[in-house]
């Protein structure tokens, strides 16, 4: 019975925290200032992506280096096989 009175007495304690009249105005302001400090990521692979594909250079740079990697490995395995 000791500990729930002590309980019973903690909590009616805690209970009667008040909360300054300005307190939610407080709570906004931060909120506010932490979404404007948070912002936009530094690197947005949407825009990034958005921006690269509408570029037909950019798909043509893309496709040649794919084409240069895909000989390359044909290329590597043809000497793999061979040298076996």
């Amino acid at each position: 019975m000791k500990s729930e009175e002590l309980y019973n007495q903690w909590k009616r304690h805690k209970s009667q925290t008040e909360v300054g009249q300005d307190f939610s105005e407080k709570v906004m302001r931060r909120v506010y200032l932490y979404e404007q400090k948070k912002g936009e990521p530094l690197l947005n692979m949407r825009r990034f992506f958005d921006s690269f594909c509408t570029r037909p250079l950019a798909k043509t740079v893309v496709v040649a280096a794919a084409v240069i990697i895909g000989f390359a490995r044909i290329a590597f395995s043809i000497y793999l096989f061979l040298r076996a």
